[in-house]
């Protein structure tokens, strides 16, 4: 079963096509829909991709303030190395970011085309 439509998107009209339609809303209150939002897995898994998230971005903080200094002192040669890792680094924490939404999040986001 199909949820087929259009939606005006960017100034121009985008086809749609979800697999899985909308739940309906429960007819037995809404001490119902939280029960059923907390027996689904997909719960549990944006909830471990969302603590997952604190660390992870604690350690992309501390890398990006790096990779600044790194420019501030590519004037004096000692920063490039510390610049061009850390553009390196970005790239690599880019492609774990995408495995790890791509797995707890069920999305489909492919690695971009190299230029």
């Amino acid at each position: 079963m199909f949820d087929r439509g259009y939606f005006r998107g960017r100034g121009r009209i985008v086809r749609y096509e979800r697999a899985h339609p909308l739940p309906e809303r429960s007819r037995l209150g809404p001490a119902a829909d939280v029960e059923a939002v907390a027996a689904e897995r997909q719960t549990y898994r944006n909830l471990c991709y969302l603590l997952l998230a604190i660390p992870i971005g604690i350690v992309y903080q501390f890398g990006l303030t790096l990779g600044f200094l790194g420019a501030i002192f590519a004037v004096v040669l000692v920063g490039i190395p510390i610049l061009l890792c850390t553009i390196v680094g970005a790239r690599y924490l880019a492609a774990f970011e995408r495995r790890l939404a791509n797995r707890l999040l069920t999305t489909d986001i492919r690695r971009p085309a190299d230029r």
